[in-house]
């Protein structure tokens, strides 16, 4: 399978969502449970919220507009661009209403220069997205949910790669890297 496309999710692979959504969580909640000791990807049993409640609080704190890039990201990215692949990035924040305004916006004040977005809700499958892009060379996620199901409904990604974090820890066989610029082997 050749193909010069790389996936790269958004939150906490370019970048880094987790600080940011910690001190929301602990703000609204009064709860102090670092993201380092989230053995889950779920908050609501965590922090005792519902899923609106919790993207309420996102909102609320603009998450979307006060994370951090990954140190990595933009060259990572740019490596791939001069290799000729496609980057897109492929995210769940449609949670924000104004999602792409803003994740653009984003992309272009930390000069991370993805060729597409696209935006599902936090409930959707990114491997019905996944399946439309036709031949993928490299897919990044942090979501260990979003990597089983697209190994498991699709056979067009050559390379499946999670992000480590303490969320997604698995016995499954999957390639783990702790930052992107890990993944210069797979290009």
């Amino acid at each position: 399978m050749s193909s010069k496309v790389v996936v790269l999710d958004i939150d906490d692979v370019l970048t880094i969502t987790r600080e940011k959504v910690y001190e929301a969580m602990r703000a609204a909640s009064g709860k102090d449970i670092h993201w380092q000791h989230w053995s889950e990807y779920d908050l609501r049993p965590r922090f005792e919220m519902t899923h609106e409640d919790i993207m309420d609080v996102f909102n609320s704190h603009d998450i979307i507009n006060q994370v951090d890039p990954e140190p990595d990201a933009a060259p990572f990215i740019n490596l791939c661009r001069d290799a000729g692949y496609r980057v897109v990035a492929l995210t769940a924040r449609g949670w924000h209403p104004d999602a792409d305004l803003h994740t653009w916006a984003y992309f272009e004040r930390y000069q991370l220069k993805v060729d597409e977005l696209h935006i599902c809700t936090p409930v959707e499958c990114k491997s019905d997205y996944i399946r439309q892009l036709g031949n993928i060379h490299l897919y990044v996620d942090d979501h260990l949910r979003h990597i089983m199901n697209v190994r498991e409904k699709t056979d067009n990604v050559r390379h499946l790669v999670l992000m480590d974090r303490p969320w997604n820890q698995t016995e499954e066989p999957i390639e783990r890297v702790f930052q992107l610029s890990e993944c210069q082997r797979f290009l």
